[in-house]
């Protein structure tokens, strides 16, 4: 087991792996730059209604004073956001939401769909028969790929989290650098079990697509059809997509840039957090059962 493990994770180190990491962690960059600025200009430029534009009254000396200071705040927590203590849920958050899907169907498809493709699943069942072992190795490395990638992405965001807020302007918290690192943690902890999730549906779809491309499409296309499946009033809280939006805490209201998922999940139906879990458990297991059964079947080249 453990050289076909060494033998899987040496396939790893090829371009569309680093590629594709280097891509959602340079996203995952830009989404914070470009929050930060729109905080700055919110700052700037609060939102005053149009009434109270070149009113003089009290009533709208109040409304310009308290939208001046929510924009102030809303700087101020984007702000802490960006430390590199509470910027842990920035890489949390994205990796275990549509950027990280997109990496792991990526991955997916030219590491385990490509074996077909390039015709190398017989040498790779010559070497280790037990076909068991084989997706067991193939999900590891996938979801050690995404699991990496959040780690990288978390150091990138916090070397460079400081300086954007510096540059940008941001009014500073009064909390260290490093408050909030342990609820980051944690954050980090539940979108390593998402990512787990998404390497066990896109083995799956390994065994059923049989090529990089259809691999990559089919992982994404069943987490898309999630997403749409979430805002339906009457089958979205049997969703993947609401499971993993419950599991994460992500709130109905919440986007960019702790998550990339509310947005796409339509009203989304509440559930609670354990039973997020139970039924991320599920959907994983269901993937395991449909890809062993699957690839126990003749492999063609």
């Amino acid at each position: 087991m453990m050289s076909l493990l060494r033998a899987e994770f040496r396939k790893l180190i090829r371009p569309l792996v680093w590629g594709s990491g280097l891509a959602v962690t340079g996203f995952c960059l830009l989404i914070t730059w470009g929050v930060a600025n729109n905080a700055r200009g919110g700052m700037a430029s609060p939102r005053i209604p149009d009434v109270c534009a070149s009113a003089a009254t009290a009533q709208c000396r109040h409304v310009i004073a308290h939208a001046h200071a929510a924009a102030r705040a809303a700087a101020t927590a984007t702000g802490a956001l960006a430390q590199p203590g509470e910027i842990g849920h920035v890489a949390a958050g994205m990796l275990a939401s549509l950027p990280g899907l997109v990496l792991i169907a990526l991955v997916a498809g030219g590491h385990w769909g490509g074996e077909w493709g390039q015709r190398t699943i017989r040498q790779l069942l010559s070497r280790q028969g037990r076909r068991g072992l084989v997706l067991a190795a193939k999900w590891l490395t996938i979801w050690a790929a995404g699991v990496a990638t959040m780690l990288i992405c978390w150091v990138v965001l916090a070397l460079a989290g400081p300086p954007i807020v510096a540059g940008v302007g941001l009014p500073t918290a009064h909390a260290g650098l490093w408050a909030g690192l342990g609820s980051s943690v944690a954050a980090a902890g539940r979108a390593a079990l998402v990512l787990g999730l998404f390497a066990a549906v896109a083995t799956a779809a390994g065994t059923i697509a049989r090529g990089q491309l259809a691999t990559t499409a089919l992982t994404a296309g069943v987490f898309l059809l999630a997403l749409l499946l979430a805002g339906i009033s009457s089958v979205g809280r049997l969703s993947p997509a609401s499971f993993i939006q419950a599991w994460m805490s992500f709130a109905a209201t919440g986007y960019l840039p702790t998550n990339f998922w509310s947005r796409f999940a339509g009203s989304g139906q509440h559930v609670g957090q354990l039973a997020g879990l139970m039924g991320m458990t599920i959907t994983a297991t269901v993937a395991g059962l449909a890809a062993r059964w699957r690839f126990a079947a003749d492999v063609t080249a």
